[in-house]
C-alpha cells in the first residue's frame, strides 16, 4: 500500500488526479484490513478537493 500512496501523491502533485484516483482504486481492490481501507477511502475522497497551493 505504501508504494501506491507515494505514487498517488506524486500523481496528485503533478495534477494527474485521475492517475492518483486509479492508484487508490487499485489499493481498495485488494486491501482487506478495515483501518487501511478506511484510510484509502479518505484519501480518495480528498482527491475530489483541489490540491494544496504551493508554498
Amino acid at each position: 500500500m505504501q508504494g501506491a500512496l507515494v505514487r498517488m501523491m506524486c500523481l496528485r502533485d503533478t495534477g494527474n488526479l485521475e492517475g492518483a484516483r486509479q492508484q487508490i482504486r487499485d489499493v481498495l481492490a485488494v486491501e482487506v484490513i478495515p483501518k487501511f481501507r478506511r484510510e484509502a477511502e479518505e484519501l480518495r475522497a480528498g482527491l475530489d478537493k483541489p490540491p494544496p497551493a504551493p508554498k
